[in-house]
């Protein structure tokens, strides 16, 4: 009885560890950086998440609704499957719809950076 008791702690601290191993601590994101045609970033550009070219081209069913860049020109969005995305981004005239930008497939569980070109 007295063995049982001392292993009770180690098999519950082993399951712990494999089930936190199993969950994903950090969700998959996607950070956008908007610049323009020299390099300089784009506050206040209005970006969109796409999962198909046609949805970018038809600027429609976006997959999570659009973000503003903020003063360094970034946005985030959280909580995205594994995949690749198109994105759109706009700012007055300027604007990346005629060079799309697709994502390579993103990294479960990572932050996945990409840069957005914007042009007149």
């Amino acid at each position: 009885m007295k063995k049982i008791f001392l292993w009770s702690p180690l098999v519950l601290l082993i399951f712990f560890v494999t089930q936190v191993g199993q969950t994903q601590l950090i969700p998959t994101m996607l950070q956008v950086r908007v610049i323009d045609s020299i390099g300089n970033v784009v506050p206040g550009a209005k970006v969109t998440v796409y999962a198909s070219e046609a949805d970018f081209n038809d600027e429609e069913n976006e997959v999570v609704p659009f973000e503003l860049s903020n003063k360094k020109g970034i946005v985030t969005f959280k909580k995205l499957e594994a995949k690749s995305y198109w994105i759109l981004a706009k700012k007055g005239d300027m604007s990346n719809e005629d060079r799309g930008v697709q994502t390579e497939v993103l990294e479960k569980g990572r932050i996945n950076k990409i840069n957005v070109v914007l042009e007149e």
